[in-house]
């Protein structure tokens, strides 16, 4: 990937043609004077698609999952 440097205000005036430059793959770094501050890169899309259910059954609960702490556990007597 390409590496670009360029100063705010340039930024700011020059804005779309930056934004067609970081879709074809440059990154952009925003100086700050010559300190820089913000990087422009494209949006990579998920590799991966989620699976919903795909790990159903692998999680269990005690039964008594839902049932109030006893008073022990909160003030802490051992």
């Amino acid at each position: 990937m390409t590496t670009k440097s360029v100063a705010i205000h340039e930024a700011q005036q020059h804005l779309a043609e930056l934004i067609a430059q970081v879709a074809a793959g440059v990154e952009i770094i925003l100086l700050d004077g010559q300190v820089p501050c913000a990087r422009l890169v494209p949006i990579t899309p998920h590799a991966v698609q989620r699976v919903p259910g795909l790990h159903a059954g692998s999680i269990t609960m005690s039964p008594d999952f839902d049932q109030s702490l006893p008073d022990e556990f909160w003030i802490g007597i051992a």
